[in-house]
């Protein structure tokens, strides 16, 4: 599977693969096919983020919006 956005938040992508990721319990494997595809135009992904809630506060885990969110309202 090849999982491609448009997007430059790592909500949408970063997230999305390490969730794929963490509840494939291994039966889900990250594979580098740069060597296969050289025409392929990509860049370096990031390893951690922040998210940004209502109240423009931050936090560094996604749990942590809807935990911000609720404070908020």
């Amino acid at each position: 599977m090849v999982y491609s956005t448009c997007s430059l938040n790592p909500i949408e992508d970063e997230a999305v693969i390490a969730e794929m990721l963490r509840f494939g319990n291994g039966a889900i494997e990250l594979v580098d096919v740069s060597d296969r595809i050289p025409e392929l135009k990509r860049s370096a992904g990031v390893s951690s983020w922040k998210v940004s809630a209502f109240d423009f506060c931050l936090a560094s885990l996604f749990p942590l919006i809807f935990q911000c969110y609720f404070i908020v309202i």
